[in-house]
């Protein structure tokens, strides 16, 4: 129990507590208290940004780090690994080359195909043209009645070979007129005998010398510029060696002879 002191009255066994007197604080001065205070919280905040990043450092490496012991490092801009990127990068690589691989062997193909349609349309030009020249030759050899037959677009072949086996010029039997209306377009010069015969015989609108006259220079107009000269006597039948031949005009004997007018022959 504490003793009861009574106002004014003094107690025998309490001793006066020595007071101690509280120094007033210095103020400081305000330089260095804000470069105190400026430092402390800068300290404060180098302290606690070291520890965040340190705490980032080790999450990233702990979140990041490959089986190999590689570091992943992610882009600002994309939720991808640079190695899922490669990754990526790589299988499309891979899909453009086997693309053009495949193209490669679809062009391939394709001209296989095309090599093989040529050689079978080849094939069959050739077995045509060995037809047809079997056609040909028994075509090109004479009948019992020494008549060869042919078609209209080879018939100048068959005159070459008249002229060239046989040495005489080819008498054309063209019962449609086919080969005349053909040689209109050719610039062959015709003889149109049928014509004179009516001129000499049944109009008698000129001579006989005249006629030949006519011939004449029909003959030097095919001489010049190297056409064919065709005798046309359609369905008529003219005496070319007493009527219409002259020496000096048209020599029937020396027309009528293949190479005889040929100036390389003479």
């Amino acid at each position: 129990p504490l003793p009861i002191k009574a106002p004014g009255m003094k107690s025998a066994g309490a001793s006066k507590a020595p007071l101690k007197k509280l120094k007033r604080p210095k103020q400081p001065k305000a330089g260095a208290s804000t470069s105190k205070k400026i430092s402390t919280k800068t300290g404060l905040k180098a302290k606690r940004g070291a520890t965040t990043k340190k705490k980032i450092s080790s999450r990233t490496t702990k979140n990041l780090t490959s089986k190999r012991g590689t570091t992943k490092t992610k882009d600002s801009g994309s939720n991808k690994t640079s190695e899922e990127k490669t990754s990526d990068e790589w299988k499309q690589w891979k899909a453009e080359i086997a693309a053009i691989k495949a193209k490669e062997e679809n062009e391939a193909k394709e001209m296989e195909r095309k090599l093989a349609i040529a050689a079978a349309r080849k094939k069959k030009e050739e077995e045509e043209k060995k037809k047809d020249e079997e056609l040909k030759a028994v075509q090109r050899a004479k009948d019992e009645n020494g008549v060869r037959h042919c078609i209209l677009k080879e018939i100048n072949e068959f005159i070459h070979i008249v002229h060239t086996k046989d040495g005489k010029v080819p008498l054309i039997l063209d019962h449609e007129r086919k080969y005349s209306r053909f040689n209109e377009y050719q610039g062959v010069v015709p003889l149109l005998m049928k014509g004179y015969i009516v001129k000499v015989y049944v109009k008698k609108s000129i001579t006989k010398e005249e006629a030949r006259e006519e011939m004449r220079q029909k003959l030097v107009s095919a001489l010049k510029f190297g056409s064919l000269l065709q005798i046309d006597m359609a369905d008529a039948a003219p005496d070319l060696i007493k009527d219409f031949c002259g020496a000096d005009t048209f020599p029937t004997d020396i027309v009528l002879t293949p190479g005889a007018m040929d100036e390389v022959g003479q």
